[in-house]
């Protein structure tokens, strides 16, 4: 059993439009310029940094990315860098700054995932 501590920023609607388009069915894609995403460690945010300090019962406290990384890590085709702290009895999983964790993947737990060789490709993971 578990139970939310917090909830923190917002979770903007999905549009079930977009999951019917083909190549006959075009939808014009808009940019969202207002909103910022930010990547910030475990050890760098105050609301998990405060909740291990002031509630006896958090003993593990991670981000969503580093997380994602350790659910995926089964499949995983490219590196990830987690590092895992245990202070008094209570673990932290935290990232290094400017890993891999860090950037977008595509079609990284794929049977065939987009390759490097050609970076002039416009599926290649540089371009998408």
């Amino acid at each position: 059993k578990y139970d939310d501590l917090m909830c923190c920023g917002k979770l903007h609607s999905y549009n079930r439009a977009f999951d019917r388009i083909t190549t006959k069915l075009e939808r014009p894609m808009r940019r969202f310029e207002e909103l910022e995403f930010f990547n910030v460690s475990t050890s760098d945010d105050p609301h998990l940094q405060e909740m291990l300090q002031s509630d006896s019962s958090v003993t593990v406290i991670a981000t969503d990315h580093v997380l994602a990384c350790l659910v995926a890590a089964a499949r995983s085709v490219y590196s990830w860098d987690v590092v895992v702290t245990k202070i008094a009895g209570k673990l932290i999983f935290d990232k290094r700054n400017g890993s891999q964790i860090d950037f977008w993947s595509v079609n990284e737990t794929a049977q065939d995932p987009p390759n490097n060789d050609d970076k002039d490709n416009i599926n290649s993971p540089v371009k998408l």
